[in-house]
């Protein structure tokens, strides 16, 4: 993507009184297909892009422990590469939520159904990063990179008193089967919650 998301803010307020005077006659359905197409589009194209690499992340990781063959420290880095591949667009992403939540879009501004299907659309994008059970509230790849990171940290500590091979301990054989999770499950159903509304708002905004 040539512009960075963060470069959407300084449109916000030309979103309100672009629906205001379009809701009054005064703008064309074309002001609102631009906005989808220079704001709406792009945000889909770069979460689109970050879900395929965490799908390709995680499965990775999957298949890498399944096949038990990595030393700890090379898979913990391995995963820790691949996390940083995306890191900027994930990063862009999220300023994009935080900055669009500071504004508001009262109904007589806005008007309703377009207002809220805006901020449905802003907390699909928020809550498709945070990790199921994360304390913290902590993205995906935070949560489970540092888990990962203590476990290699604990086998290297205890590599002489552990009797077990570090994939075969119970705390690994649990992460595993939240990987698993976040594979078959978590991940899934956070961008069929993110598509659903970026297509509620694309439907608003062409209608």
């Amino acid at each position: 993507m040539s512009e960075k998301i963060i470069d959407l803010f300084s449109n916000l307020a030309a979103l309100a009184k672009s629906v205001l005077d379009w809701k009054k006659g005064k703008k064309e359905k074309a002001d609102l297909r631009l906005f989808y197409e220079e704001h709406i589009k792009p945000v889909y194209d770069q979460m689109e892009r970050i879900h395929k690499d965490y799908m390709d992340g995680f499965g990775g990781l999957l298949k890498r422990m399944r096949d038990s063959e990595l030393p700890p420290r090379a898979l913990y880095d391995w995963f820790e590469e691949k996390r940083r591949e995306l890191d900027s667009e994930r990063i862009d992403a999220r300023n994009f939520q935080v900055e669009l939540q500071t504004h508001s879009f009262p109904e007589s501004e806005i008007g309703s159904e377009i207002g809220l299907a805006l901020r449905d659309f802003v907390k699909a994008v928020t809550d498709y990063f945070i990790a199921p059970d994360s304390l913290y509230r902590l993205s995906f790849y935070t949560d489970f990179s540092r888990t990962l990171k203590s476990f290699v940290q604990l086998e290297e500590a205890r590599a002489k008193k552990m009797s077990k091979h570090f994939y075969d301990t119970d705390f690994v054989k649990d992460y595993y089967e939240q990987v698993e999770k976040a594979v078959d499950v978590y991940l899934p159903k956070h961008w069929n919650e993110f598509s659903i509304q970026y297509h509620r708002i694309k439907g608003l905004l062409l209608k």
